[in-house]
């Protein structure tokens, strides 16, 4: 694996977007992150909103996956880049069905992008509170796309995180990034 020498970001510090984060981050110069903190939906197969009467009535996301939530095209990508990856979403479809494959795909197309923009020695903490299931998924897929051997297998750090004072709550289409400088976690 080559190496990309850092960029300088084409965007500012601290900033968090709330949009499509697959969209923002391929308008990002790579090599430019020095942390990404990962707090993705978690595939519980459950719709979720928030109470009548709060700050946020009317916020809705559903964390229910099927193959019209993913751009098939993401599955073409995969295959070319990571092919063992492909064909364990392959075996995945098999196995458990269009729900958990749309997942991982939806996930792994991120990653790849996040391992684009990383530094490189820059993080990913990943953050799956409880639900272990998808932290497993979630930590093979990191695995299989930072490719086990290279510089970058050393420098990325998977982090469980099973509290909720570490947890950003993001829903599936929001992402936060910190960047430069980091004083202190």
């Amino acid at each position: 694996m080559n190496q990309v020498a850092a960029q300088s970001p084409n965007w500012a510090n601290q900033t968090i977007w709330t949009a499509d984060n697959l969209n923002i981050m391929r308008g990002m110069n790579g090599a430019s992150v020095d942390l990404i903190y990962l707090d993705p939906p978690f595939n519980s197969n459950a719709d979720y909103a928030a109470p009548i009467g709060s700050e946020a009535a009317g916020a809705e996301f559903k964390d229910t996956w099927g193959l019209n939530d993913i751009n098939l095209a993401w599955h073409g990508e995969i295959k070319h880049e990571h092919a063992g990856l492909y064909a364990l979403l392959q075996a995945t479809r098999q196995v458990h069905g269009d729900s958990m494959m749309s997942y991982l795909i939806y996930m792994a197309i991120r990653i790849m992008e996040m391992k684009r923009l990383l530094k490189p020695t820059g993080s990913i903490w990943l953050a799956h509170c409880t639900d272990t299931k998808m932290a497993n998924w979630s930590s093979l897929i990191l695995t299989m796309i930072r490719e086990v051997g290279s510089i970058l297998s050393s420098t990325w750090i998977m982090s469980i995180v099973a509290t909720t004072y570490w947890s950003l709550s993001l829903t599936k289409k929001k992402m936060f990034f910190m960047a430069d400088q980091l004083e202190s976690l």
